[in-house]
């Protein structure tokens, strides 16, 4: 076991420092993780920890707490946001006392939930994020109605995309999005062609923004066919390619089906409305928001473990604040050794 847990965390660090060193933090909106983690970091890492130990001891096996999290990608975006560093602050502050697991242990068990959840490579190591198997996306294909009109594809994707880091900010992306493949469709739609899917599993968060007025589904998947390219998807779900995408793309489909002309114009509408909404917040402001946006996807988790997501959130919120009056918010940094940063066995925090 022990082997195991080694291997399993190597791979993990491989995984996010290949997708980190590709980012610039300095270019996350509207606040970077360097400002906003280190304030409530330990407070989520420490109620996740609890909460995961309350649901072992009610009998819950790892895949049915795997189940609580909206998306893979969103257990793994709670892996490199607060639960790591978080654990390791507790650790070297002494906050808890770690009394079921050590933070290594508890991380390795964190991951091979995450392995039940996603069995084929779920720290993408291959670039792959097969969030589904290959048995599960033929099945779907074969139901869809599929369209060769792709020019105005991009430009929604684009409209989408901005709602969602609009909605979630660019730290929480995961939130509202899963970007699934790349899956070999050659079978299917002729030599050399590639399937990605973009699934929007959020869209209309009005637990978060009560005010935002959807005009389209709160879930919806788009299904692009690429001819001659070889994409990869990353840990921060960016997506890497030798040529640009838009060139070789040569089919869509949307599920629910849906005139994609509309979607663009309903949602570019409304992400230009929540930007400027969150561009005229105060930092403090931002700051709030954002915790309370990290807390939203583990509402599942926390009720199950019998907390309101929306009561652990006002705890990192008060901690947050009391964080505030001693240390200011830390401006984003250029450089950062992310394998040092969460990697459980070291004592690196920052």
């Amino acid at each position: 076991m022990r082997g195991e847990c080694e291997s399993s965390i190597n791979e993990f660090l491989d995984s996010i420092e290949r997708a980190f060193s590709r980012v610039d933090e300095r270019a996350f909106w509207p606040v970077s993780g360097s400002e906003l983690f280190p304030l409530y970091s330990e407070v989520q890492a420490m109620q996740v920890y609890r909460g995961f130990e309350e649901l072992v001891e009610r009998g819950a096996t790892l895949r049915e707490i795997a189940q609580l999290f909206p998306t893979p990608s969103v257990m793994r975006q709670l892996l490199t946001s607060t639960l790591v560093v978080g654990l390791k602050v507790a650790r070297k502050y002494r906050l808890m006392n770690f009394t079921k697991w050590g933070v290594e242990e508890f991380v390795c068990l964190f991951l091979q939930a995450l392995r039940e959840r996603q069995p084929r490579d779920p720290l993408l190591t291959t670039g792959k994020n097969h969030v589904w198997s290959e048995g599960e996306v033929r099945e779907m294909i074969a139901e869809l109605e599929w369209s060769r009109e792709v020019r105005a594809v991009p430009k929604a994707v684009v409209a989408l995309d901005s709602l969602v880091w609009a909605l979630y900010f660019d730290l929480f992306v995961a939130n509202g999005l899963e970007i699934a493949g790349p899956y070999d469709v050659s079978d299917t739609f002729g030599p050399d062609r590639t399937l990605l899917i973009r699934e929007y599993h959020d869209l209309a968060p009005l637990e978060l923004w009560p005010d935002l007025k959807p005009k389209w589904p709160g879930k919806l998947r788009i299904y692009l066919v690429y001819r001659g390219v070889q994409p990869e998807v990353d840990w921060l779900l960016h997506i890497h390619t030798s040529t640009p995408l838009g060139a070789a793309l040569e089919l869509y489909a949307v599920d629910p089906p849906l005139d994609i002309n509309s979607l663009r114009e309903a949602t570019a509408e409304a992400a230009y409305r929540q930007t400027t909404k969150v561009a005229a917040m105060g930092k403090l402001e931002q700051l709030r928001k954002g915790v309370e946006i990290s807390y939203y996807p583990l509402r599942n988790f926390f009720e199950a473990s019998g907390e309101s997501w929306r009561t652990a959130a006002l705890k990192a919120v008060a901690g947050l604040e009391e964080h505030l009056h001693l240390v200011p918010p830390q401006p984003a940094k250029t450089t950062r050794s992310y394998r040092s940063l969460f990697d459980p066995r070291t004592e690196t925090i920052e």
